[in-house]
């Protein structure tokens, strides 16, 4: 890409060239990323502010959407001129008595100033046919890690904050799975849907129903003669319980070296796993975290300096029958441990 104070780019050149095979909107679209190339600093309302329109004041039957490109070099930058042969004040395809477009034809100055002041309304009315064509065209309104505002109102209406100051859930990446996260039915399946999406990992899956013992408050305990003591409705021997309601696990398999130590509590997406489970579930459920490690990814064990094993995590005694296996116990809302 030139630079904006230098010749235009070849890709530029070859646009102008060929500008009369292109639509409309695959020319507007082709100089917008031209122009973020050259000024990324500056907004995409910025770079649309960089190109102008004018009509065709020709009479003539239009074959096409743009009849010429101009590429203009000031002090302020790089800019593109489009003369366009659709919805203007002159032309072909103005609406106006056909005495008053014939004045626009000219090349005396009277002639020049009339297409002058059409070309400012026509500047303001085409200007509108880019983001009336985007409104209904999702990916042409897309901006890259969903800062557009159309991606900005979709994740807040699920809850979602795509800032750096939300932490470290990346809400860009749960875009295409807010229908799951918005409906009103929540699965295991579901779940697990979110989560390979979001680590683009296609071996994660939820086991529902995890036994488990539950402590019994004391309030609610039996004291016979004293309270909880009617047999058949709320007598219950003993402090704990065994529940299948309040817990799953999360099960990643076929995990290779790398992704094993990703989601181990010292790595990068441990505790993002734990903040998108929190997000997902609406109900405060238990669960586990089981990782599988394929067993040709086991590494030895060397004592010293370069040793890639961790004590308790991935660190075995001889060769492990079948896929060694992290079991992660969930204890609070604020993270995992060892459960082996």
């Amino acid at each position: 890409m030139g630079t904006a104070s230098g010749s235009p780019a070849p890709v530029l050149i070859r646009l102008q060239r060929d500008i009369q095979h292109y639509s409309l909107y695959q020319a507007l679209l082709c100089l917008l990323d031209q122009l973020q190339q050259s000024y990324p600093g500056e907004t995409p309302e910025a770079h649309y502010r960089r190109v102008r329109f004018c009509a065709n004041p020709g009479l003539g039957f239009a074959a096409r959407d743009i009849e010429q490109l101009q590429i203009e070099h000031d002090e302020r930058g790089l800019h593109f001129v489009l003369q366009l042969n659709l919805i203007a004040l002159s032309g072909a395809s103005s609406p106006l008595p056909a005495h008053q477009v014939e004045l626009a034809l000219g090349d005396d100055p009277g002639c020049g100033n009339v297409r002058a002041l059409f070309d400012l309304c026509n500047n303001r009315l085409q200007r509108l046919l880019l983001p009336i064509w985007q409104k209904y065209r999702y990916y042409s309104r897309f901006r890259s890690g969903a800062s557009d505002r159309l991606s900005s109102n979709l994740l807040a209406l699920a809850g979602l904050h795509n800032t750096p100051e939300s932490g470290p859930l990346q809400a860009h990446r749960l875009l295409p799975c807010l229908g799951l996260i918005s409906g009103k039915a929540q699965s295991a399946d579901s779940i697990a849907a979110v989560l390979r999406h979001y680590f683009r990992s296609p071996s994660i899956t939820l086991e529902q129903c995890l036994p488990r013992q539950v402590s019994i408050p004391d309030e609610q305990r039996s004291a016979l003669g004293r309270n909880n003591s009617t047999l058949g409705h709320e007598l219950v021997l003993g402090s704990h319980i065994m529940s299948i309601a309040g817990a799953f696990r999360v099960h990643l398999t076929q995990l290779d070296w790398n992704d094993f130590h990703r989601f181990l509590p010292p790595g990068q997406d441990h505790q993002t796993l734990h903040n998108l489970l929190a997000f997902l579930l609406r109900t405060p459920l238990q669960y586990d975290l089981r990782l599988q490690l394929q067993a040709s990814e086991v590494r030895a064990l060397h004592l010293g300096s370069r040793n890639t094993c961790r004590l308790g995590w991935t660190t075995w005694l001889g060769s492990p029958a079948g896929d060694p296996v992290i079991l992660l116990c969930s204890t609070t809302k604020d993270g995992l441990h060892d459960c082996n």
